[in-house]
């Protein structure tokens, strides 16, 4: 490719480019008087590689058997040990992630959780969470507050006023220390009294239903009282 061409600013320049020898992913010659060699960008292999709908499904398959495997061993685990088997399953789903097995065994953690297969177990766990909380909610008899709402929000609001300020009061040293750069400490501090302060309902339904507490007044108190820091 030989000639004069034109640039976005008006300006021409001489090109002179031909093939490069022993390879098609490239060229060489003068642009402008200047000797140049372009090569051709290729995307990485894993970015463009995409699995199959039978390969989506075998994977989805053995990413879900995995889970369920280590949620039923480290549940059974804990509960030995006297805590709720749901501990033990937000621990099997910790060790499975990034956190661990991520990075001490990153290709195992990618076999087992590539991208494809990623947001599909996130639309089956949303899909079963909300059934969860369904049943939670056919259980949740309401007629047991009677005569406590008062004492629900003000353990409700309680509940959330404290960790908030002890939060705010545990950033004072977390700053220097955790803090990104260019981050307020009054933007900063909200943030740690937020995640100190906010409890996840499902398991908190789900240790009440484990202690088959559902049905008792102090399960509805509790339950009541956590509906607001969700």
């Amino acid at each position: 490719m030989e000639g004069a061409v034109r640039c976005h600013d008006g300006e021409g320049v001489f090109v002179n480019l031909r093939p490069r020898s022993g390879s098609s992913a490239g060229l060489t010659g003068i642009i402008a008087g200047a000797p140049v060699t372009l090569a051709r960008e290729t995307a990485p292999a894993s970015a463009t590689e995409t699995l199959g709908a039978e390969d989506t499904v075998g994977r989805l398959l053995l990413a879900m058997a995995a889970i369920i495997v280590s949620a039923r061993l480290l549940g059974s685990a804990v509960v030995r040990i006297g805590q709720p088997r749901v501990m033990g399953e937000v621990l099997a789903g910790i060790l499975l992630g990034p956190t661990l097995l991520g990075l001490i065994w990153p290709a195992a953690q990618q076999s087992f959780f590539p991208a494809d297969i990623t947001p599909l177990l996130s639309a089956i766990a949303q899909v079963g969470l909300a059934f969860y909380l369904f049943l939670v909610g056919m259980e949740f008899d309401p007629r047991l507050l009677r005569g406590r709402v008062r004492q629900s929000a003000f353990i409700s609001n309680a509940s959330v006023a404290l960790p908030f300020g002890l939060g705010m009061l545990a950033a004072v040293p977390l700053y220097t220390l955790l803090a990104p750069s260019g981050v307020r400490f009054a933007a900063f501090a909200v943030f740690v009294g937020v995640a100190m302060s906010i409890t996840a309902f499902p398991v908190l339904a789900r240790i009440l239903g484990e202690r088959r507490m559902l049905g008792r007044p102090v399960g509805a108190l509790c339950l009541a009282s956590r509906r607001s820091t969700t």
